[in-house]
Protein backbone atom coordinates (compact mmCIF):
# COMPACT_ATOMS: atom_id res chain seq x y z
CA UNK A 1 0.00 0.00 0.00
CA UNK A 2 1.51 3.36 -0.94
CA UNK A 3 1.45 6.38 1.35
CA UNK A 4 -1.45 8.05 -0.48
CA UNK A 5 -3.69 5.03 0.00
CA UNK A 6 -2.58 4.67 3.63
CA UNK A 7 -3.43 8.33 4.25
CA UNK A 8 -6.85 7.92 2.58
CA UNK A 9 -7.62 4.86 4.72
CA UNK A 10 -6.62 6.71 7.89
CA UNK A 11 -8.74 9.75 6.97
CA UNK A 12 -11.75 7.57 6.15
CA UNK A 13 -11.53 5.97 9.61
CA UNK A 14 -10.79 9.15 11.59
CA UNK A 15 -13.38 10.95 13.71
CA UNK A 16 -15.80 12.90 11.53
CA UNK A 17 -16.91 16.44 12.33
CA UNK A 18 -15.53 19.98 12.44
CA UNK A 19 -12.12 19.90 14.12
CA UNK A 20 -11.22 22.99 16.18
CA UNK A 21 -8.46 24.06 18.58
CA UNK A 22 -9.22 24.16 22.31
CA UNK A 23 -7.14 24.86 25.37
CA UNK A 24 -7.60 22.48 28.26
CA UNK A 25 -7.11 23.70 31.80
CA UNK A 26 -5.17 21.90 34.48
CA UNK A 27 -6.65 21.05 37.86
CA UNK A 28 -5.96 24.63 39.05
CA UNK A 29 -7.83 26.17 36.12
CA UNK A 30 -4.74 27.41 34.24
CA UNK A 31 -4.24 26.71 30.53
CA UNK A 32 -2.27 23.48 30.51
CA UNK A 33 -2.65 21.69 27.18
CA UNK A 34 -3.89 22.56 23.77
CA UNK A 35 -5.54 20.13 21.41
CA UNK A 36 -7.83 19.56 18.50
CA UNK A 37 -11.37 18.49 19.27
CA UNK A 38 -14.70 18.02 17.57
CA UNK A 39 -16.75 21.19 17.89
CA UNK A 40 -20.13 19.59 18.55
CA UNK A 41 -19.36 17.13 21.33
CA UNK A 42 -15.96 17.95 22.89
CA UNK A 43 -14.45 14.71 21.61
CA UNK A 44 -10.70 15.21 21.82
CA UNK A 45 -9.06 13.94 18.64
CA UNK A 46 -5.51 15.03 19.50
CA UNK A 47 -3.64 16.53 22.41
CA UNK A 48 -0.44 18.47 21.96
CA UNK A 49 1.63 17.55 24.98
CA UNK A 50 3.55 20.39 26.54
CA UNK A 51 2.54 23.32 28.61
CA UNK A 52 0.74 26.17 26.88
CA UNK A 53 1.91 28.63 29.54
CA UNK A 54 5.20 28.23 31.40
CA UNK A 55 6.20 30.86 33.98
CA UNK A 56 3.61 33.22 32.54
CA UNK A 57 4.93 32.92 28.96
CA UNK A 58 2.76 31.44 26.23
CA UNK A 59 4.33 28.78 24.03
CA UNK A 60 2.73 29.46 20.66
CA UNK A 61 4.40 26.44 19.04
CA UNK A 62 1.98 24.11 20.85
CA UNK A 63 -1.01 26.14 19.69
CA UNK A 64 0.37 26.20 16.13
CA UNK A 65 0.77 22.40 16.20
CA UNK A 66 -2.80 21.96 17.45
CA UNK A 67 -4.08 24.28 14.71
CA UNK A 68 -2.22 22.23 12.09
CA UNK A 69 -3.79 19.04 13.42
CA UNK A 70 -7.26 20.63 13.41
CA UNK A 71 -6.83 21.87 9.84
CA UNK A 72 -5.54 18.46 8.66
CA UNK A 73 -8.93 16.94 9.40
CA UNK A 74 -10.41 14.00 7.46
CA UNK A 75 -12.50 16.19 5.14
CA UNK A 76 -9.47 18.30 4.17
CA UNK A 77 -7.18 15.31 3.65
CA UNK A 78 -9.76 13.44 1.55
CA UNK A 79 -10.31 16.55 -0.59
CA UNK A 80 -6.58 16.96 -1.17
CA UNK A 81 -6.21 13.29 -2.04
CA UNK A 82 -9.12 13.52 -4.49
CA UNK A 83 -7.33 16.42 -6.24
CA UNK A 84 -3.99 14.58 -6.29
CA UNK A 85 -5.57 11.43 -7.69
CA UNK A 86 -7.07 13.39 -10.61
CA UNK A 87 -3.86 15.24 -11.48
CA UNK A 88 -0.62 14.51 -13.28
CA UNK A 89 2.17 14.35 -10.72
CA UNK A 90 5.93 14.54 -11.40
CA UNK A 91 7.32 11.03 -11.87
CA UNK A 92 9.79 11.47 -8.99
CA UNK A 93 6.81 11.25 -6.60
CA UNK A 94 5.39 8.04 -8.10
CA UNK A 95 4.95 5.00 -5.87
CA UNK A 96 7.66 2.38 -6.39
CA UNK A 97 5.76 -0.50 -4.78
CA UNK A 98 4.10 -1.98 -7.87
CA UNK A 99 0.96 0.19 -7.59
CA UNK A 100 -0.69 0.44 -11.00
CA UNK A 101 -0.55 3.98 -12.40
CA UNK A 102 -0.98 5.75 -15.71
CA UNK A 103 2.11 7.40 -17.15
CA UNK A 104 2.71 10.43 -19.38
CA UNK A 105 5.53 10.26 -21.91
CA UNK A 106 6.07 12.24 -25.11
CA UNK A 107 2.48 13.53 -25.22
CA UNK A 108 0.99 10.06 -24.76
CA UNK A 109 -0.89 8.47 -21.86
CA UNK A 110 0.36 4.97 -21.06
CA UNK A 111 -2.19 2.98 -19.06
CA UNK A 112 -1.64 0.34 -16.39
CA UNK A 113 2.07 0.47 -15.55
CA UNK A 114 3.83 -0.34 -12.30
CA UNK A 115 7.42 0.04 -11.12
CA UNK A 116 9.55 -3.09 -11.31
CA UNK A 117 12.66 -3.36 -9.17
CA UNK A 118 13.77 -6.33 -11.26
CA UNK A 119 13.69 -4.26 -14.46
CA UNK A 120 14.52 -0.96 -12.73
CA UNK A 121 11.84 0.59 -14.94
CA UNK A 122 8.11 0.96 -15.47
CA UNK A 123 6.48 -2.21 -16.79
CA UNK A 124 3.08 -3.40 -17.97
CA UNK A 125 2.22 -7.08 -18.00
CA UNK A 126 -0.70 -8.30 -20.11
CA UNK A 127 -2.02 -11.13 -22.24
CA UNK A 128 -1.51 -14.87 -22.20
CA UNK A 129 1.18 -15.96 -22.28
CA UNK A 130 2.20 -12.92 -20.28
CA UNK A 131 3.91 -10.19 -22.26
CA UNK A 132 5.93 -7.65 -20.30
CA UNK A 133 6.37 -4.19 -21.81
CA UNK A 134 9.38 -2.46 -20.26
CA UNK A 135 9.76 1.26 -20.86
CA UNK A 136 13.21 2.26 -22.03
CA UNK A 137 12.43 5.97 -22.21
CA UNK A 138 11.19 7.16 -18.85
CA UNK A 139 7.90 9.08 -18.39
CA UNK A 140 7.74 12.60 -16.98
CA UNK A 141 4.51 12.33 -14.96
CA UNK A 142 2.11 9.80 -13.47
CA UNK A 143 -1.52 9.68 -12.40
CA UNK A 144 -3.20 7.15 -10.15
CA UNK A 145 -5.29 4.73 -12.16
CA UNK A 146 -9.02 5.19 -11.62
CA UNK A 147 -10.69 2.50 -9.50
CA UNK A 148 -12.07 -0.49 -11.34
CA UNK A 149 -15.88 -0.67 -11.64
CA UNK A 150 -17.69 -2.87 -9.11
CA UNK A 151 -17.95 -6.53 -10.10
CA UNK A 152 -21.20 -7.67 -11.66
CA UNK A 153 -21.66 -4.40 -13.53
CA UNK A 154 -21.45 -5.96 -16.96
CA UNK A 155 -23.37 -4.33 -19.78
CA UNK A 156 -26.41 -6.05 -21.19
Amino acid sequence: MNHYRALRTAAEHATKGRWIVREFSNYQGFPALVGASIETDDTVVAEVRGAVVIDGNRHEEHTANALFIALANPETILGLLDNIERAWIPIAMAPRDGTEVDLWRDGERLIGYGWSERHRSWVREHGYPTVTNVLTKQPTHFMFAPPKPPSGGESE
